[in-house]
């Protein structure tokens, strides 16, 4: 994939490639026409030669400066280089964080049963110590967790149901997170923490899995 230079590097480049280009006509440029050899032959051999000198001089400040910016060119570009790779890295993340691609990679998969049902704040507890733990994506049931997701709790005739951005949550409960999957079991499971919560005051026994590789959707 090519590297796109910004607007203002862009011109930098293009005015020293100018800049390099005049200075190389400078010092290529030869004395011409009838009134420059008319004026140097009535000038003394003295004067010939202070005239080459300074002549010389100026080539060597000149070969010296084309120098000079031709390092600043490819210290632009390379400079370049590296801050398009850098957007490239915070476009991707942006990409990851608003479910924009879908993403693969090691995590924790856990498996909540229906019985006894979860309350949406659990999972939104949930969602947040992932998210804490260091979580890259997260999914539940294949929905991908975005800015905007939302979670809600229907009571009915049937009893009472999760919903996902008002889409009923089937059982059982499959969430997955990409990241550290040591860091992010840990997050889960530490004494005191969302899991023990959820097994010693609610009897609910989510199972939390370590997983090499998993792919998450990207958000519909």
């Amino acid at each position: 994939m090519g590297i796109t230079l910004s607007n203002n590097n862009f011109k930098t480049l293009a005015f020293l490639s100018i800049m390099l280009a005049l200075f190389g006509i400078l010092v290529t440029v030869e004395f011409t026409g009838e009134t420059d050899i008319n004026h140097l032959s009535r000038q003394s051999t003295q004067d010939l030669v202070t005239m080459w000198r300074d002549l010389s001089t100026k080539k060597d400040e000149l070969q010296e400066e084309i120098l000079l910016l031709n390092q600043q060119k490819q210290q632009l570009a390379r400079e370049s280089h590296e801050g398009g790779n850098s957007s490239l890295d915070r476009l991707r993340t942006l990409q990851k964080i608003n479910g924009s691609i879908e993403i693969k990679g090691p995590g924790v998969r856990i498996t909540i049963p229906k019985e006894p049902p979860i309350f949406y704040l659990d999972l939104v507890d949930l969602m947040n110590e992932l998210w804490a733990s260091g979580a890259e994506a997260i999914s539940i049931n294949g929905h991908r967790i975005t800015y905007d997701t939302c979670f809600f709790s229907i009571e009915n005739d049937a009893g009472i149901f999760l919903t996902i951005k008002g889409i009923e949550l089937e059982y059982p409960i499959v969430i997955k997170a990409i990241g550290d999957p040591i860091t992010l079991e840990r997050g889960l499971t530490f004494p005191g923490g969302i899991m023990d919560n959820l097994t010693t005051l609610y009897k609910i026994n989510p199972k939390v899995e370590t997983l090499d590789s998993m792919v998450l959707p990207s958000a519909r």
